[in-house]
C-alpha cells in the first residue's frame, strides 16, 4: 500500500513538472539545457510531453502493486521508465543537446 502511494505521489509530481515545462518554465530544467537549446519552445513542448508521459508508468506501477500480481510492479516500473529515458534521449538528440 505504501509503495502504491509513493508511486501515485511521484506520478502527480511528474505531471506537474510536465505541465510546467509545457507552459514554458525553463527555469525548472538545468541551466545547460536553457543555454544550449536554440528552439526553446519546441524543446519545451517535446520534453514536457515526455515528462507528462513519465507519470503513466508510475501510475501503472502503483495500480499493479495493489493487485494480485503486485510482485511484478518493479518490472513495470523499470520497463516504463526505461522507455521514458529512451524518449527523452531522442528529444535531446532532436534538439542537438547531450543527454548526460
Amino acid at each position: 500500500m505504501k509503495f502504491a502511494l509513493v508511486m501515485f505521489v511521484f506520478a502527480a509530481l511528474m505531471a506537474i513538472l510536465g505541465v510546467s515545462v509545457l507552459r514554458g518554465q525553463l527555469d525548472l530544467l538545468e541551466g545547460y539545457y536553457r543555454t544550449k537549446v536554440e528552439d526553446k519552445s519546441g524543446f519545451n513542448r517535446d520534453s514536457g510531453k515526455v515528462f507528462l508521459l513519465s507519470c503513466v508508468p508510475l501510475a501503472i506501477t502503483g495500480v499493479v502493486s495493489l493487485t494480485a500480481i503486485g510482485k511484478f510492479a518493479p518490472i513495470f516500473l523499470l520497463v516504463g521508465l526505461g522507455a521514458v529515458v529512451v524518449l527523452f534521449w531522442r528529444v535531446c538528440e532532436k534538439y542537438n543537446v547531450t543527454f548526460i
